[in-house]
């Protein structure tokens, strides 16, 4: 747990290496500087040669298809939308994604209103094949979104490869307040998850046990509603990347970079002091 006693070393880049290990602190500012160089690297991408091939593809597929059906069963189109939906994963189980795309999210009862990651329930939501067929791949102001969403993830891809952590931290930054209203929310977007979990300490085994009680070990430490505050955003992304990496904490006790393995925390809330 955070007290006080480390607010202001979180402030600034200087201070930084009095809390976090040199690794770390260079993680920290990698952050920072991904974050500034994001909209250049996105507009460099969406100038690519290869960029414009994969729009096209897209738009041959859409323009072939005479459902949503034959649209997802190309495979090409497949990996396109699950990369602009910001589920790149889920290319990789197609008979999955397809079926949850082609289901209504609207509908509890529905596959994807049942899967734990709901991600892929806000993917169908704004394909909405279930109700709309294709109308929304036809549409050029939805296009136009999915296009920016591939480009976006396909950057974040590129950073992926050369560090993992960072992209989480990026992911946990645009998506944090959205989560801020429920832990639920938390436990089921996949990136926010693995944030949480490791900053908290908790153990891995924690995801066998329900939803409910994964739920109340992140309450009893957690105040989820601080999600909405972009400061403290920051500086738990921040921690994130310090304890991925491996770094001491401010006890200077040693954190492993098998954090998740590590015990949970004594009851009580994190207190990130801003």
């Amino acid at each position: 747990m955070l007290s006080s006693a480390t607010a202001p070393a979180l402030l600034g880049a200087p201070a930084l290496s009095g809390v976090f290990g040199a690794g770390s602190v260079n993680a920290v500012l990698a952050l920072r500087e991904a974050e500034r160089s994001l909209p250049r690297s996105l507009a460099a991408l969406e100038r690519e040669p290869a960029t414009a091939r994969a729009f096209a593809a897209f738009e041959r597929a859409v323009a072939r298809a005479d459902s949503p059906e034959a649209l997802l069963e190309d495979p090409q189109a497949r990996r396109f939308l699950a990369m602009a939906l910001g589920v790149p994963e889920a290319a990789e189980t197609p008979a999955l994604f397809i079926r949850a795309m082609l289901s209504d999210p609207s509908q509890p009862d529905s596959l994807v209103s049942r899967l734990a990651d709901r991600r892929l329930s806000a993917a169908a939501a704004t394909l909405k094949f279930a109700s709309q067929g294709l109308a929304s791949v036809r549409d050029s102001e939805i296009v136009a979104t999915l296009k920016r969403g591939w480009v976006r993830a396909t950057q974040f891809e590129r950073l992926r490869t050369r560090d993992p952590a960072l992209v989480d931290a990026l992911v946990f930054k645009e998506q944090a307040n959205a989560a801020a209203n429920s832990t639920f929310a938390v436990l089921g977007h996949p990136i926010l998850r693995r944030v949480v979990t490791t900053v908290l300490g908790l153990p891995m085994e924690l995801a066998v046990q329900s939803v409910e009680a994964q739920a109340r070990a992140i309450n009893q430490r957690f105040d989820v509603s601080r999600l909405s505050d972009p400061r403290f955003v920051q500086r738990f992304a921040e921690r994130y990347l310090a304890r991925a990496q491996g770094a001491t904490d401010a006890a200077g006790a040693a954190a492993s970079p098998m954090s998740l393995f590590s015990p949970a925390l004594a009851p009580g809330r994190l207190s990130l002091v801003l």
